[in-house]
């Protein structure tokens, strides 16, 4: 039996040195920063990873002879402070993660949390390896604002 926990949302957050508006939308030009290299559908073909900015858009991989992988769909579109997207990549159902982006003190704490798991047959597996993924994912975005 899987336990009641394993299946509990994933809460990730990071402060980066920028305003609301910046953080927000340095996040959503996810294809600027997310890991192509070891996180894409198609492998090393992929080229770059788009966000489509509105409720109902896409995200999505695109390969470098033009073919696209849809990742999700975006569920909410609230500039500066949240979004979220219904992630399709498992073959079992989907997930929803969203992203929130709360001044503080000359900053920005961005929160991520990923829901859904016991959507999926393997929930508590997958969870088990996106929860340190979304660690390592804020910390290259976080990089991103600092140039690096």
């Amino acid at each position: 039996m899987t336990d009641p926990d394993a299946l509990a949302p994933i809460v990730r957050e990071v402060y980066v040195d920028a305003d609301q508006a910046t953080a927000y939308s340095a996040f959503a030009d996810i294809g600027s920063w997310w890991p192509l290299e070891t996180h894409p559908e198609e492998g090393d073909r992929t080229r770059t990873a788009i966000l489509e900015d509105r409720q109902g858009g896409r995200l999505y991989e695109v390969a470098e002879d033009g073919t696209e992988h849809e990742w999700g769909t975006i569920q909410a579109w609230e500039p500066p402070n949240r979004f979220s997207v219904i992630w399709s990549l498992h073959a079992e159902g989907a997930t929803e993660w969203s992203v929130s982006f709360t001044p503080e003190d000359g900053r920005t704490r961005v929160v991520v949390e990923h829901i859904g798991w016991q959507t999926l047959g393997s929930g508590d597996e997958l969870r088990a390896t996106y929860d340190w993924q979304w660690e390592k994912l804020l910390e290259l975005f976080a990089r991103s604002l600092q140039g690096g």
